[in-house]
């Protein structure tokens, strides 16, 4: 007899706030095995769920839990959830290659009609050498 997962009448727990959930129940029939049970509610039960239809939030499976209820039959309970958000921060950065560039200076040229035009300018550290000298 094969492994048999119903949603059950009860099911479908919803409760919206700042962290929504959502509890789904299943009654599974068919084995006295816990394992065969709990793997049988894995795979008929859905990774995501969208709480309201949607498309725009899914919530990842939480938990999965069985409890035996007679010969052959369990209550199953799948919960899901926002993934918490914990204190820590990843970061992640390449400093690998390019040019340096930490020289920032402002030109001052006449332009047109004599009147002054400012400019900046970025110049490679490697550019500049020992007898360079530039008016800020």
């Amino acid at each position: 007899m094969p492994v048999e997962v119903v949603e059950k009448f009860e099911s479908r727990l919803i409760t919206t706030s700042t962290s929504p959930s959502v509890e789904l129940r299943y009654a599974i029939r068919g084995t006295n095995d816990d394992v065969q049970a709990r793997a049988a509610l894995v795979t008929g039960s859905p990774t995501l769920y969208d709480p309201w239809g949607s498309g725009l939030l899914f919530l990842p499976r939480d938990t999965v839990s069985i409890q035996p209820v007679g010969d052959m039959l369990w209550e199953g309970i799948v919960r899901y959830g926002t993934v918490p958000q914990t204190n820590e921060s990843v970061f992640s950065f390449d400093t690998g290659g390019g040019v340096a560039y930490n020289n920032i200076f402002n030109l001052e040229e006449q332009g047109a009609g004599g009147i002054p035009r400012k400019q900046s300018a970025m110049v490679p550290a490697s550019r500049l050498g020992d007898d360079t000298r530039i008016a800020v």
